[in-house]
């Protein structure tokens, strides 16, 4: 197993480890699931691999309320998300989720991809890379 199937299994599962107190996992994926959910490509997302989708996934962001939601990453094949900067969760608990290790794809030039503040904020189902 490489770095990035080592990344994208960590993001699968960041959701079990990002848990204290009294919300248990379960909890927390209720309450997801009766907030909004955002598909990046409702702002203007193309993941082709060539263009910088950044500016895209932070307004799905900014478009979720102080209650959080999803933003959904979809299934781009052989595409990838390509991001320069950082993509913040802005405090708000927000699932950024793919449709699969093997399916979804983020690769963007910062060193880190995803900066998650709130202690409910999670990635699931995708890989994350670093690219040159």
């Amino acid at each position: 197993m490489n770095h990035k199937q080592i990344i994208g299994l960590i993001g699968a599962a960041s959701c079990i480890f990002l848990f204290g107190g009294a919300v248990t996992q379960m909890d927390w994926i209720q309450q997801i699931k009766n907030k909004p959910s955002i598909d990046i490509r409702e702002y203007g997302a193309k993941c082709n691999g060539s263009n910088n989708d950044t500016v895209a996934v932070a307004a799905a962001v900014a478009a979720l309320t102080s209650k959080g939601g999803t933003i959904v990453f979809p299934n781009t094949g052989t595409s990838y998300c390509k991001f320069s900067t950082v993509v913040s969760d802005g405090g708000k608990p927000i699932l950024f989720t793919g449709q699969g290790i093997s399916g979804t794809l983020v690769k963007g030039t910062a060193i880190k991809i995803f900066k998650l503040t709130s202690p409910y904020s999670a990635i699931s189902k995708m890989t994350i890379m670093e690219s040159a």
